[in-house]
């Protein structure tokens, strides 16, 4: 019987301290109106538990990875031809145009992923190219669409932008991608009198391309985070190799290159987030633009941006041209660099060094035209970058024409160099990467 009115008595005692608390949000809601909401509305909700999970993005990028290779896909050699918008942005000014895409029908594998669970499958989709872009045709049961960048971008080849509508909760982690190259060999045939000529000749080379494609899935802290890592764990290597190799400086006498505490470790990591960051998605947003890359850099590690080239015949994640990268590697016989170019430029480690490189090249040429306190300029980094990005030439002409010295230096470059000093300036306020 006791235990009954302790029990009521318990009962009582929360109910009129409930009532107590309702009624002292209905007092403060009519006399203090500026500090309270006029309504106040209180829902409970069962709390769902939230576990850890017991896997992370970086594991889950290798696994059933042999599925994915094993995939039969189909292509064809036949090239078409589509355009796509491009937005562009000078400055203030924002300009759109039409960009020629070249591309053949073919099926493209992926290895998706439930955000939830963590299960992995192994799909395929076709792309059909039409006048007015890319028809994607996805598996059954599954309704997969292309997105549309800042910039305007659709279509971008085993880095394009999808999105899985249907069923939901699943990301795309990898895509095959089948990359179609013609090529010409020089063959001898003879003709009907028996003479022997030499003829060009055409075919077909597949390869096939596995790679993590950017999506808004997949930008989070932990590709972020590796992403860094990453970038920052290869120039420390490149830095460790020109130090073993003894590689001197041709801009600072009787030192190594690796031993000038001018060339701050940071203007290299930063390379890579200034070459494959689109300008206007830059402006628009730069802390996601930087991130994107990041992420491409964590998911793929040392094939991201391997194959990326330019109209300008740049390649590899720090963008060489063959002609410059045959001139470093002339100028720097030490530093043992890779004699290929399309393997050298996209090796990580070797564009890495040769582009160390490059920059103690260009700091020679700023030396012998403003002399050694250039070591010590607040600029430097914008220097080399810009000469990095265009040519020294156009850097020694701006500063020469410059009227508040370091201040407005830039006022005579070109357009795109501009740009890139936009994003240094950027990256240097956030002490990234």
């Amino acid at each position: 019987m006791k235990e009954v009115m302790s029990m009521n008595s318990k009962l009582n005692f929360i109910l009129g301290g409930l009532i107590f608390f309702v009624a002292l949000i209905i007092f403060e809601g009519s006399s203090g109106a500026q500090m309270l909401p006029a309504k106040i509305i209180v829902k409970f909700e069962d709390t769902p538990l939230l576990l850890p999970k017991a896997w992370s993005l970086v594991e889950k990028m290798n696994e059933k990875e042999d599925l994915l290779k094993e995939l039969p896909l189909n292509v064809s050699t036949k090239s078409l031809d589509f355009y796509e918008n491009r937005i562009t942005r000078s400055g203030d000014k924002i300009s759109t145009s039409r960009k020629k895409i070249t591309e053949q029908n073919k099926d493209i594998g992926m290895k998706i992923m439930n955000i939830d669970t963590g299960e992995i499958r192994i799909i395929k989709i076709a792309i059909q190219i039409q006048k007015d872009g890319i028809k994607l045709i996805s598996p059954p049961g599954y309704q997969i669409d292309i997105v549309e960048r800042a910039s305007g971008i659709r279509w971008n080849r085993w880095n394009t932008l999808y999105k899985i509508s249907s069923p939901t909760g699943w990301l795309v982690l990898k895509n095959k991608y089948p990359d179609v190259n013609e090529k010409t060999q020089k063959v001898t045939v003879k003709d009907k009198a028996g003479k022997k000529r030499t003829i060009s000749k055409k075919f077909y080379i597949t390869e096939e391309f596995i790679y993590s494609p950017y999506s808004g899935e997949l930008h989070t802290p932990e590709l972020i985070e590796a992403g860094r890592d990453y970038l920052k764990s290869v120039v420390r290597a490149a830095m460790t190799d020109l130090k073993e190799y003894r590689v001197p400086s041709r801009a600072v006498a009787d030192q190594m290159i690796a031993d000038i505490p001018s060339l701050s470790p940071y203007f290299f990591a930063r390379l890579p987030i200034l070459e494959h960051t689109d300008m206007t998605e830059f402006v628009e947003d730069s802390q996601k633009s930087v991130e994107r890359v990041l992420v491409l850099i964590g998911a793929n590690k040392g094939v991201a941006f391997s194959k990326t080239g330019s109209k300008a015949g740049a390649f590899g994640w720090v963008q060489f041209t063959p002609t410059t990268y045959r001139n470093i590697r002339k100028a720097y016989p030490a530093a043992k660099l890779i004699e290929d170019f399309e393997v050298g430029a996209a090796d990580h480690l070797n564009s890495m060094k040769a582009a160390m490189l490059l920059y103690d090249y260009n700091l020679q040429l700023l030396i012998d035209k403003k002399g050694k306190n250039v070591l010590s300029d607040p600029r430097l980094e914008e220097y080399l970058a810009a000469s990095y990005n265009g040519n020294p030439k156009w850097v020694l002409q701006s500063l020469k024409a410059s009227i508040f010295g370091s201040l407005d230096w830039p006022t005579k470059l070109k357009s795109e160099t501009k740009g890139y000093l936009y994003k240094i300036r950027f990256l240097q306020e956030k002490n990234w990467p």
